[in-house]
């Protein structure tokens, strides 16, 4: 069944180009582009837009993350150690609402590092306790 052209919002075909929509959406947005010549035409519309814009502050905004918590601050919020409310119902809107890939990306690494790898603390143990040797070693004046 084809895809109605309205069935997507400027918002929408906007934020597909910009990487904000969840991946959900977005091929739910690639498979109605294929389906419909209409919806095709629109996006054009807004890519020839996008390109004579990229240097308008929203663009720059986007295209940096500047709206993005850090990585320490994403630690912080994944290890339960923020205490500030705020930053907590940002960082769940900027993910969950938002959908940043920057940040899914970030969060997905970070929680990786958190829960550990067996191999790397291994290599890690090691590395530290042939330092640990070496550094009896060394003469302190």
């Amino acid at each position: 069944m084809p895809t109605s052209s309205t069935e997507f919002s400027d918002e929408d075909l906007v934020s597909y180009l910009e990487e904000r929509l969840c991946e959900a959406e977005s091929s739910r947005l690639e498979k109605a582009l294929r389906d419909s010549p209409e919806l095709r035409v629109r996006m054009s519309q807004f890519l020839g837009e996008r390109t004579s814009s990229e240097a308008a502050p929203g663009a720059v905004w986007a295209r940096n993350g500047l709206s993005c918590p850090d990585r320490t601050s994403w630690s912080a919020v994944l290890l339960g150690l923020v205490d500030d409310a705020d930053l907590l119902r940002y960082a769940t809107f900027h993910l969950e609402t938002i959908g940043c890939r920057r940040c899914r990306a970030n969060v997905e690494e970070l929680q990786e590092a958190i829960q550990g790898d067996p191999e790397r603390t291994k290599r890690q143990t090691r590395y530290f306790e042939s330092s640990v040797g070496r550094l009896r070693d060394i003469q302190f004046d």
